[in-house]
């Protein structure tokens, strides 16, 4: 069962049994003074987000354009007229939700009022309109084809290449796998007739490259 949904419907039954728990309306609490100030216990908590780190993301973002170019090699075939979400708008919000660990499109009902995400997708914390909902962002994710899809990745790899000051002439993409070992049995985990235990297995690729100032290969990067 999702977890955020979970903790939403528990949320809106406490809310209900108790709806003065969660009001605004509720007065702080006069606690004893400590010199001569004034202590008041205020329950309310404003709005709160463990999720800050997405606006340092955003600006990367902004900085090389990423999602922008994405963005751009997607066609729209939604009526203007009642549209709500740009297809930028739509593609932030995956991408920053996945950043954030809630890879689960279920995850936006929740989180389409988060401040933060909202704040990173460019809209108001607060007064700002709220973000898609699951349905919107479901149609989304299924509707590009594999040649906008094949766009995307372009647009991904010429981001890899202009990291770099200078254009490498040659790119050797090094696959290795490793694994650690598991105490549970999960769908991800295969059996290793050669260690008889349990372990998952991560494919790690090292990228190696040669430019026209140095030679032979003079950098790696892991992703």
């Amino acid at each position: 069962m999702d977890s955020l949904a979970t903790q939403e419907r528990v949320f809106k039954g406490i809310n209900q049994a108790h709806p003065d728990l969660f009001s605004d309306k509720n007065e702080p609490l006069e606690a004893a003074a400590v010199g001569n100030k004034p202590v008041y216990l205020d329950f309310n908590g404003g709005a709160l987000s463990s999720d800050a780190g997405l606006l340092l993301l955003k600006e990367v973002d902004d900085r090389i354009g990423l999602t922008e170019a994405a963005a751009a090699v997607l066609s729209d075939p939604r009526d203007p007229r009642y549209t709500a979400h740009s297809v930028q708008d739509l593609l932030r919000q995956c991408v920053y939700q996945i950043a954030a660990g809630y890879e689960d499109g279920n995850d936006s009902n929740t989180l389409r009022f988060e401040p933060i995400i909202k704040m990173a997708a460019g809209r108001l914390p607060l007064s700002g309109a709220p973000l898609a909902s699951q349905p919107t962002i479901s149609r989304f994710q299924n509707r590009p084809s594999r040649t906008q899809l094949y766009r995307m990745a372009t647009c991904i790899f010429e981001q890899f290449i202009a990291s770099y000051d200078e254009a490498p002439e040659i790119i050797v993409l090094d696959f290795d796998d490793t694994d650690s070992q598991t105490a549970d049995v999960p769908s991800a985990t295969a059996i290793s007739s050669l260690r008889c235990s349990m372990r998952t297995t991560a494919v790690i690729v090292i990228c190696h490259f040669t430019s026209t100032k140095a030679s032979p290969a003079n950098s790696s990067r892991l992703s």
